[in-house]
C-alpha cells in the first residue's frame, strides 16, 4: 500500500475505537473498505457488453479479436461481451509474488553464476 493510502487507514481504525454511535463504526469501516478494494480492483476483468438487435451489426462483432461471448436474451436482443482493447493502469498494482521471485532469479542465477569468477 502506498503511503497516503496507510495513513488513511490507520486513521480510521483509530477513529473506529472511539465511535459515538453505530452509523460512525459503519462508515468508518466502509472507508476502510473501499479504499482497499478500489487498490485490489483488476481492470484487466472488465468486460464491455453491447445490447444489438441487429443480425449483421451482432456478426461484426463477433468476427473482432476482442470477442469474448454472447448471451441471447430474446429472439432480437443479443448481448455481446468484448474485452477491453485498452486498460489504464491508474491504481496501484501490488506485486509481491513477483518480486519474490526476482530475488529468488537473482540469487540462483546471477549470484551463483557469478560466484566462480570472483576470486577467492
Amino acid at each position: 500500500m502506498r503511503l497516503v493510502e496507510r495513513v488513511f487507514i490507520d486513521l480510521n481504525t483509530d477513529l473506529m475505537k472511539k465511535p459515538k454511535n453505530d452509523f460512525e463504526i459503519f462508515f468508518l469501516k466502509l472507508m476502510n473498505n473501499s479504499v482497499f478494494g478500489k487498490t485490489m480492483e483488476n481492470i484487466e476483468n472488465r468486460v464491455d457488453i453491447r445490447l444489438i438487435e441487429d443480425e449483421m451489426e451482432a456478426k461484426t462483432l463477433a468476427i473482432k479479436p476482442n470477442y469474448d461471448h454472447c448471451t441471447i436474451s430474446d429472439d432480437k436482443l443479443v448481448a455481446i461481451h468484448t474485452k477491453r482493447t485498452k486498460l489504464y493502469y491508474n491504481k496501484t498494482i501490488y506485486l509481491r509474488i513477483s518480486l519474490e521471485y526476482i530475488y529468488i532469479y537473482i540469487y540462483l542465477y546471477i549470484y551463483i553464476i557469478y560466484l566462480e569468477f570472483i576470486p577467492v
